[in-house]
């Protein structure tokens, strides 16, 4: 539903998500942390970290160095 918003860059944010394989799974979760953090998402804010969560954790076994840090520090802070 979201491919077909109104609102273009919600609608490219989920056409990506929906094209991502294990390699840009990363690069589709920060798409959805960083629209998560855009004050006109506020009351999507929730339900897109949470997807980008899922992103991450497919991603994670993949990761090295600072990226799977940040990665890890991300999910950390949805659990919390």
């Amino acid at each position: 539903m979201v491919e077909k918003s109104d609102d273009s860059n919600l609608s490219k944010l989920a056409t990506v998500d929906l094209q991502h394989n294990e390699k840009t799974a990363v690069n589709a979760g920060n798409a959805w942390w960083e629209a998560a953090e855009d004050r006109k998402n506020r009351k999507w804010s929730d339900s897109f970290k949470n997807r980008a969560g899922q992103l991450y954790e497919e991603a994670l076994p993949k990761l090295k160095g600072l990226q799977k840090t940040k990665i890890r520090d991300r999910l950390e802070n949805l659990k919390s």
